[in-house]
């Protein structure tokens, strides 16, 4: 099992070359050579920065027989591993069941709250389907710095099929009880659009229909229910902030 974990060395490096950056910002301007992909202002062009993998991370995926993401806080845990430069083109060449581990309850950063149209407060949730795209356009922007840096000739950059969510999630453990809303039609749903959506862009850039052909048993997301305790029962439970209506593995 490999878990994503982000090169711990990385902050380091950031805040290294951003001083660096700091120090030369007044003798030399930003360069206009950026990303033509995404229009920057000048100080996003001197402080976004996209930092890669640790390298052991890459060989531990492609010496994986599973990959495992989660559980952990969706926005602050799993994606900075997940949006890092190459690490969803690696995950897309196994072959490797790829299982995301559901939580058992919201928190701050998968459920919010809106004003409705009419001045009262409104709960927002995001549900499986919604955590699976969030994790699907991580790996999407991952895999897309590699033609940030190229020209608009792809020089470079070979042209390859548009990743399917199943290249990305096989598999999705929940534990039973969770307050995460799953929907397996719109899980389905979500996979369709995206062979759909792959499918024309084969044909637009002429990727052979072989290579855009999808196996019968990778069209969608298998969901499964694991077995589950109330989450106070255990210390780490009770450390994420789990009471007894919170469900957590067994």
């Amino acid at each position: 099992v490999c878990y994503l974990l982000h090169d711990p060395t990385w902050r380091r490096k950031v805040d290294g070359q951003r001083n660096a950056n700091n120090l030369s910002a007044a003798a030399e301007p930003p360069s206009p050579q950026r990303s033509k992909s995404r229009v920057r202002t000048d100080w996003t062009d001197r402080h976004e920065v996209d930092p890669e993998p640790n390298p052991s991370v890459l060989e531990a995926i492609s010496n994986a027989n599973c990959i495992v993401y989660g559980c952990g806080s969706l926005f602050t845990s799993v994606l900075p591993s997940l949006v890092l430069r190459g690490v969803g083109e690696e995950i897309v060449r196994k072959t490797v069941p790829r299982v995301l581990l559901l939580n058992g309850w919201h928190d701050h950063e998968t459920t919010w709250m809106e004003t409705s149209s009419d001045g009262n407060a409104v709960v927002k949730q995001m549900d499986a389907t919604a955590i699976v795209q969030t994790i699907a356009s991580a790996f999407d922007r991952g895999n897309e710095q590699c033609k940030d840096d190229e020209d608009d000739s792809h020089d470079g950059c070979s042209v390859t099929p548009i990743p399917l969510i199943t290249d990305y999630i096989t598999h999705i453990l929940y534990p039973i009880g969770s307050e995460i809303d799953i929907k397996e039609q719109s899980l389905e749903e979500l996979c369709a659009s995206r062979q759909r959506l792959r499918s024309e862009h084969a044909a637009s850039v002429g990727i052979a229909k072989q290579t855009n052909e999808l196996p019968s048993h990778l069209d969608r997301i298998k969901v499964m229910g694991i077995a589950s305790i109330p989450a106070d029962e255990c210390v780490e439970g009770k450390r994420s902030g789990g009471g007894g209506r919170h469900r957590i593995f067994y």
